[in-house]
């Protein structure tokens, strides 16, 4: 069959020959590798030496070569002393143009030799296969498919090109394009990989990833449990060497290659008994478990087939606070318990009904609380009392009132039965920051008396914490409201945050933090609000509050979107929840920073659907603030569309802003708001309001000129000598270096500086260089005058 040739790996194998530098081929079995070098060197005399058997085939003298070109193949599996001496003896022989191919990362032992001689490397990604390839590879067998199904074929076979051989065999039998999206023609893949891989390792490193594969993420000290081996680091660096079945992931768990997981899964169905795997799968849900992952045992004992264990975890979980817990990613396995089961235990009927409420079904949730009243199922008189008035706040955070009372009741009976109260997550009532039911604006419409309790409340169930939360909650009321001078405010924020970080509040810790950030950003110092924010993030290292650290990313990401970085956007939109596959009341704030996101990547239509969707959520829990903020997101939207409806939109949020005296709702979108309040101004506005407002926005604007903003990059054209001025003018040269360097004139400066400054968008040189990081006009650390 003919060799289907891949540019860019004959590409780079050309300019290894071209410049007679050795080149380093490295990717898993089944790349074409050897088949890629053999058509390349087809026509050539060379020598080829093979290591898989742990030592070269041949080492025939060196002297006695007579051939330019020096070939050696598995180069990975090499262990024998004597065969590696004899390669770096082939690379001190600068008459050897050595090419070296490999299953897994460099050679260590080699790669001083490779650094040396300026080696030209090819890796995986050269390898992979697309459609053109894969279209000259069917013709080859004279198979001629449509478009359409080629693509499929493609994606079906991720590139890899002895699946697509595969599959081409299928395809020669008469079997229909659309059973590969199922899978078929892997099984071909698997034997292959057993001919050439498998049948070559040791069988503790086979037994290890039979055993590891079961669950594709681990770390080495759940490899030794599993797998009962006290040196799991050598084996996966063997398999590093001879395979790359496994990376590491940025925080430190060994990732098994999506290939490799499901190749150990054909064998393990092949050599291991459903028992043996139960008990892998057993012994990984303890493990799990000790580490407190409820959702990786739960799902283990599910595949174990251990009932009695997965409930025995739905009941911790139900035991924990909300924020703690994990009901969404629960869901199913509390929906798997039949009634009789729920009913059965008081923390059961607790969990279901809290899942339903978080996930926003509302008749679910009153149902199985219902149901709950008067259920003391494995729980004692006084633990159901205390558990039952914590439900109680949760589920009435509409109600200020109630709320109120519910905290006061629960203050005196924990006095009463000397009981200690387990905490509680108090940052509910704070969404702006958080992921609530309601916000403070409920608050300001209670008369001062209520406040007094729930203060007074507060203090006695926590102390310190809750005088920290109260201080919290006036502090950002305030700094919404532009109440205070700024420096009050930061210096009662401050205060607070003493109050909060000695307790045992992740997230108070957190809502402390990003006042202290937000008040930073609308005084213009983004490098302060940046310090404050990485000092939390890097407290978090070692903790284990997964929920509370996707809404530091969220809270991050709005941070960096002040200053336009659209690829904080994209990222954090790769790991945000889809608000189209249903609303989960913990994600409530993440979902508001997707929404900006889309705006920033200019993804506007997104962001509008997602608004539509999202406001029917907030006007149903009485959530003022966030819908306040839709409504002004919604308008900027309407605006960059051409759509006059924006100042209808605007008109109606900004008059529920006023009510509330909300200054910073508006102010804080800064230069994507300004154009619209300038617009839409109306008689029925508060002027004094309405200037103070003005006043901010502008403030917010000056400071961060690309908030929300969206300038696609193929708008940009810059000349080299542009091109070159822009990196001076960024690396802080005065004009005269400058003129001296480029050997101009001033005038010629102001000329050039005047067509970089409209070709940017910019008015200043602190504003172009802001702009040339932002668009990467520039390599990072380069100087192009050098």
């Amino acid at each position: 069959m003919r060799y289907i040739k891949i540019q860019n790996v004959y590409r780079l194998l050309k300019e290894a020959e071209d410049n007679y530098v050795p080149c380093l081929l490295l990717a898993p079995t089944g790349y074409g590798k050897s088949a890629a070098v053999h058509y390349f060197y087809r026509r050539k005399a060379t020598l080829e030496l093979s290591g898989l058997h742990g030592k070269l085939d041949a080492m025939p003298d060196i002297n006695s070569i007579r051939v330019g070109t020096i070939i050696i193949d598995n180069i990975s599996f090499i262990r024998d002393e004597e065969s590696k001496q004899y390669i770096l003896s082939l690379f001190d022989h600068p008459e050897f143009h050595m090419i070296v191919i490999g299953r897994g990362r460099m050679p260590q032992w080699l790669m001083t030799k490779l650094f040396d001689r300026n080696y030209v490397l090819i890796g995986e990604k050269a390898f992979v296969l697309n459609t053109s390839h894969v279209k000259a590879f069917l013709e080859n067998y004279h198979l001629h498919l449509s478009e359409a199904d080629i693509k499929l074929l493609t994606k079906a076979s991720r590139g890899f090109p002895v699946s697509v051989m595969a599959m081409c065999g299928h395809l020669l039998k008469g079997e229909k394009i659309q059973e590969f999206a199922q899978g078929l023609g892997w099984e071909d893949v698997f034997s292959y990989f057993k001919e050439h891989v498998y049948r070559y390792l040791p069988p503790d490193v086979r037994m290890f990833y039979l055993k590891m594969g079961v669950f594709k993420k681990f770390d080495s000290d759940m490899a030794k449990v599993i797998t009962g081996f006290d040196y799991v680091h050598s084996i996966i660096e063997y398999s590093l060497d001879v395979g790359h079945f496994v990376t590491l992931d940025e925080h430190g768990i060994w990732v098994m290659r999506d290939e490799f997981v499901k190749f150990f899964d054909w064998r393990r169905g092949l050599e291991m008994t459903p028992e043996d795997v139960r008990a892998i799968c057993i012994a990984g849900a303890k493990y799990y478990e000790d580490k407190q992952e409820d959702v990786l045992a739960i799902k283990y004992y599910q595949k174990a087939h251990q009932r009695n264990d997965m409930i025995r975890i739905l009941k911790n979980n139900a035991k924990r606070r909300p924020s703690l817990a994990h009901y969404k990613e629960l869901e199913p396995y509390y929906m798997n318990l039949t009634d009789q089961e729920v009913r059965s235990s008081f923390y059961l009927n607790k969990g279901i009904c809290l899942v339903h409420y978080f996930l926003l079904r509302n008749n679910e949730s009153h149902y199985w609380y219902q149901e709950l009243i008067g259920n003391k199922n494995e729980i004692d008189e006084y633990e159901y009392q205390i558990q039952m008035d914590i439900l109680q706040l949760y589920l009435h955070f509409s109600s200020p009132r109630t709320l109120i009372e519910n905290f006061t009741q629960l203050c005196c009976e924990s006095q009463h039965y000397h009981l200690s109260i387990p905490p509680i997550d108090l940052t509910l009532a704070m969404p702006s920051l958080m992921n609530g039911g309601v916000d403070f604006s409920t608050y300001l419409t209670v008369d001062d008396q209520i406040w007094h309790n729930l203060s007074s409340s507060l203090i006695d169930l926590y102390g310190d914490e809750g005088k920290g939360l109260i201080l919290l909650l006036q502090s950002e009321k305030r700094m919404i409201c532009d109440e205070k001078p700024h420096y009050e405010i930061l210096r009662d924020l401050c205060e607070a945050s003493e109050l909060v970080n000695h307790g045992r509040q992740l997230d108070l810790r957190f809502v402390a933090a990003a006042c202290i950030t937000r008040m930073h950003i609308f005084d213009g110092q983004y490098e302060s609000a940046e310090k404050w924010l990485r000092t939390f993030q890097d407290s978090l290292v070692d903790k284990k509050d997964e929920r509370l650290k996707m809404n530091v990313e969220a809270f991050a990401t709005a941070l960096k979107l002040y200053v336009g970085d659209e690829q904080a956007a994209r990222h954090y939109l790769s790991i945000a929840p889809n608000i189209q596959e249903g609303l989960y009341m913990l994600d409530n704030y993440r979902y508001l920073i997707t929404i900006k996101a889309y705006v920033t990547i200019n993804e506007l239509q997104l962001a509008l659907d997602n608004i539509h969707f999202l406001q029917s959520y907030y006007k149903r829990k009485n959530n003022i603030i966030n819908t306040i903020i839709l409504q002004f997101i919604e308008s900027i939207i309407l605006y960059r569309l051409g759509n006059d409806h924006f100042k209808e939109v605007f008109q109606e949020a900004f008059r529920k802003a006023q009510k509330f005296h909300y200054v910073y709702l508006i102010a804080q979108e800064g230069i994507a708001i300004l154009p619209i309040l300038e617009a839409s101004y109306d008689k029925s506005f508060d002027q004094a309001f309405y200037k103070h407002v003005l006043q901010e926005t502008r403030k917010i604007a000056a400071y961060y000129p690309e908030n929300l903003s969206y300038i696609p990059e193929r708008e940009i054209h810059l000349t080299n000598r542009e091109t070159e001025i822009l990196g001076m003018l960024t690396a802080g040269l005065s004009s005269d270096e400058i003129c001296q360097r480029c050997r101009i004139s001033y005038s010629g400066l102001k000329k050039h500086n005047r067509n970089i400054y409209r070709k940017l968008g910019v008015k200043s040189r602190s504003e172009a260089e802001r702009m040339a990081k932002r668009l990467h006009l520039l390599a990072k650390d380069a100087h192009p005058w050098d």
